[in-house]
């Protein structure tokens, strides 16, 4: 009752497999926070964003390139992931609004980039284009990352396996779980948690 094992991956296609149950997801557009604790909202909502246009960026390296984006780049993500937010009605000072049924998705976002690359605004569009080339796995192999969050951050013992993930989404899962986990205990410094990442 004390630890849990989480396994991130793609579940097997059959359901009845007997590993399908054990593989547990993350949607990263999901704002974890714990509601028992007290918190700066305005200040937990910008950190996961920031967490977020990191988490992308080592997405966009994963692919055929190794560059990272430009500033430019990033500050395109990051006024599309508000924008994602604000459609959803998520706002930065209201944690109530955070905690909705039907969470925003990376599948959501690439859908706005692939919008936006046709726009008659070339800045924007072009800026779309490259993140969104960078970024079409989000269609298929790594389609699996816009499913519902299913992992829990709390208990006293908590170990995650990555080693059924993507080869090319490891080093941005390991960067995303550290995060998170950051973000979510950092609240309560008096909690002992061993965390292990396999």
């Amino acid at each position: 009752d004390r630890g849990e094992v989480i396994y991130l991956g793609r579940p097997p296609d059959n359901k009845n497999d007997p590993n399908y149950l054990r593989y547990k997801n993350i949607n990263p557009l999901q704002i974890l926070f714990d509601p028992t604790m007290v918190f700066d909202a305005k200040q937990t909502f910008f950190h996961h964003i920031t967490i977020l246009k990191q988490f992308i960026n080592q997405l966009c390296v994963s692919g055929a390139t190794s560059d990272s984006l430009n500033s430019l780049q990033l500050a395109y993500i990051e006024r599309t992931i508000l924008r994602l937010y604000a459609n959803f009605g998520i706002t930065p000072i209201d944690p109530a609004t955070w905690t909705q049924e039907r969470q925003p998705t990376l599948i959501d976002l690439y859908n706005i980039w692939n919008a936006d690359k046709d726009l008659n605004n070339i800045k924007e569009s072009v800026q779309a284009a490259v993140i969104e080339s960078r970024t079409t796995s989000l269609t298929h192999n790594w389609d699996f990352l816009s499913q519902k969050t299913t992992i829990s951050l709390d208990k006293d013992y908590t170990i995650i396996d990555m080693s059924s993930l993507p080869g090319d989404l490891t080093n941005a899962m390991n960067y995303l779980m550290t995060a998170i986990i950051a973000l979510r205990y950092r609240a309560d410094m008096k909690r002992k948690s061993v965390i292990m990442v396999d």
